[in-house]
């Protein structure tokens, strides 16, 4: 659930950017619209046998299955459109540009922390160790890798915090709470 919240948050960003040039906003409004109009007929038709298929479990007691069509139903209902991969994209463009120009706290095993500047050529400048030395970022996630390569620490954004928090995936030092938020000025 918490990937199309963030593919949504990222693409909002990416249309407020689009503002500048009216052919563009022009271009990707009548494309928002052709996605709408091919989307929602499929939705409305899955919604209707997902409640067609709540009432068949109910009427014959089954209430465990009825229950789990009605979380998924309720999911659907509750889930906003997801973003065209361009903007998805678009977006790695401006994180990494974010990334790249900004500076960072990055919290190990919090309370510990330390600053960081991100290199274009994915070295971590500025609080570079040989434990957290090269980083990569693929779509919204960044990777931190330690010297020898090894995948150190694996963040995903977080847009409503504007932070990077660890994401679960496999690394190193996946069994500390990490997050990177942009330093103070």
């Amino acid at each position: 659930m918490k990937t199309p919240l963030l593919a949504t948050a990222l693409w909002i960003t990416v249309r407020l950017s689009y503002a500048g040039d009216p052919d563009l906003a022009k271009l990707q409004k009548s494309y928002d619209e052709a996605v709408k109009r091919a989307v929602d007929p499929i939705t409305a038709t899955y919604r209707a046998e997902l409640q067609k298929l709540l009432e068949q479990h109910t009427k014959a007691g089954r209430l465990e299955a009825a229950v789990e069509v009605k979380t998924v139903l309720d999911d659907l209902t509750k889930k906003p459109q997801q973003a065209p991969i361009q903007a998805i994209k678009a977006d790695e463009a401006l994180l990494r540009k974010k990334l790249t120009k900004g500076r960072f706290v990055f919290y190990f095993s919090p309370p510990r922390s330390k600053l960081f500047t991100f290199s274009g050529s994915g070295k971590i400048d500025e609080g570079g160790a040989p434990q957290e030395f090269k980083w990569k970022l693929e779509g919204a996630e960044l990777f931190i890798y330690n010297e020898p390569g090894q995948l150190a620490y694996a963040l995903e954004y977080d847009a409503a915090s504007d932070s990077f928090k660890t994401s679960g995936k496999p690394s190193l030092y996946m069994s500390r709470k990490a997050y990177l938020v942009n330093a103070p000025p």
